[in-house]
């Protein structure tokens, strides 16, 4: 797929979620997404400056516009991962499909890993990384990842020192 010109050629996106700003002569950064929203850019257009979810605007801009009761789909599961190849349009249900395949979200609402997820878990424990760091490339919280490492039989290290005793 060729690059497209958006938002009367202030813009130019790439198949990539890559995003250039010809007026500026600067590529603009993705902002990092918290926990439970997606990536998104700020762009500035004639009426003002707006936040756009970067799968949404991949798949209007290179596919069509949102066809009624559907939804943006990662086709792999990664929020993280908007490539043009990996987007499509699909029901809720063929999303929330693709969430729990993934191990992303469980049906109850609550992150859960799949057995290589898990395995990811405590290699990257194992090399080094932090609890807190963990969670973020899942996307849950801490706990779920405590648990699988008590589960492994992991020691825990002290990442935040140690208790302070109350008097």
């Amino acid at each position: 797929m060729e690059p497209q010109t958006i938002y009367d050629g202030r813009y130019t996106l790439y198949p990539d979620s890559s995003l250039f700003d010809n007026q500026a002569g600067t590529w603009v950064d993705p902002r990092r997404a918290p926990r439970g929203v997606y990536q998104h850019y700020y762009l500035c257009a004639s009426e003002g400056a707006y936040r756009v979810s970067i799968h949404l605007l991949m798949l209007e801009v290179f596919i069509g516009p949102k066809p009624p009761g559907q939804e943006g789909r990662h086709l792999d599961g990664n929020r993280y991962n908007n490539h043009i190849d990996n987007l499509a349009w699909g029901t809720h249900q063929q999303n929330a499909d693709d969430i729990c395949r993934y191990g992303r979200i469980g049906r109850n609402g609550h992150v859960w890993l799949n057995t290589d997820q898990r395995h990811r878990v405590v290699q990257l424990y194992r090399l080094g990384k932090s609890v807190a760091d963990i969670s973020a490339v899942f996307g849950a919280s801490r706990n779920p990842i405590y648990r699988i490492l008590r589960r492994a039989g992991i020691p825990l290290r002290h990442e935040y020192g140690p208790k302070k005793k109350r008097v």
